[in-house]
């Protein structure tokens, strides 16, 4: 099977019209107030305005969301990646999720594997060449003899070139990828809760 690469995904991307339009100016505007706020209490909880640890985020979500879409782990020296959508409660999607899971930081941990993943959020409409919303950071756990795994990532944002990072979110999911010694390079997927603060 062909190695799809981590910018491919299994579902048509159209001008989702005056809908579209209106979640836009309400996913723009919420990110505003978000970092506005956040800029605020982060410079003063971290030395030199820098993010304090996550855990230190907001305990109360603002927005709450599920995620599916497709999970390859890695194979030998080949990264593997996710892609998928992040939808509202009524299924409108609201983020489309693309990360890479790098084949150098798998590690084994007893008997599972761990790894870490690395890539972003873009908005519908989705536009060409777009630079990412978010930047999603995490690390996954999988046992290699079931494929059954589970992730946790960060959906943060650097507000300048070497500026603070703040933390806007979360997504937390499991997902199911077995990988067959010398078998095809088979598509996993995975399921996900998401929250914006």
């Amino acid at each position: 099977m062909t190695r799809r690469a981590a910018t491919d995904h299994p579902f048509p991307v159209s001008d989702l019209g005056k809908e579209g339009e209106t979640m836009t100016m309400f996913r723009s505007t919420f990110l505003s107030l978000a970092l506005a706020c956040l800029v605020v209490a982060t410079a003063a909880a971290a030395p030199g305005g820098k993010l304090a640890p996550p855990s230190a985020g907001p305990a109360t979500p603002t927005i709450v969301g599920t995620s599916q879409g497709s999970w390859d782990l890695p194979t030998g020296a080949s990264d593997g990646f996710a892609t998928g959508v992040l939808a509202l409660g009524q299924g409108f999607p609201f983020y489309l999720m693309t990360v890479t899971l790098p084949a150098a930081d798998v590690t084994p941990s007893g008997a599972l594997l761990t790894g870490t993943l690395e890539g972003g959020v873009l908005s519908f409409p989705l536009t060409p060449n777009g630079a990412f919303d978010l930047d999603v950071t995490g690390t996954w756990t999988v046992d290699p003899t079931t494929g059954e795994g589970t992730f946790q990532a960060f959906l943060t944002r650097q507000l300048s070139p070497g500026g603070p990072i703040v933390l806007l979110g979360t997504i937390n999911g499991s997902f199911e990828d077995l990988e067959l010694p010398g078998g095809p390079d088979a598509l996993g997927t995975y399921k996900a809760r998401w929250t914006l603060f």
